[in-house]
């Protein structure tokens, strides 16, 4: 399923990101794409999931205390409302 390959993809990038230190500009993007298509279907583990490695790019990646606290209070950020 495409949802579970790009929050797979994502992690993995992450993981990068944490092992080395350098960015991946596509990671931030596939864990929307993930929560997007969870969302359409239907699938609230897999979008809840998804969004919290959102917000965990923001906090983590882009210290963006206000993105973070924006993606919580309307429960995701992106395509995923």
């Amino acid at each position: 399923m495409d949802a579970d390959v790009a929050l797979a993809r994502g992690k993995i990038l992450h993981a990068r990101f944490l092992d080395t230190g350098l960015e991946d500009a596509a990671e931030l993007p596939l864990f929307e794409r993930a929560a997007g298509l969870y969302w359409e279907l239907g699938d609230a583990r897999g979008e809840g999931e998804s969004l919290f490695w959102v917000g965990t790019v923001h906090q983590v990646m882009t210290p963006d205390r206000e993105s973070v606290v924006e993606c919580a209070r309307r429960g995701g950020c992106g395509g995923a409302e």
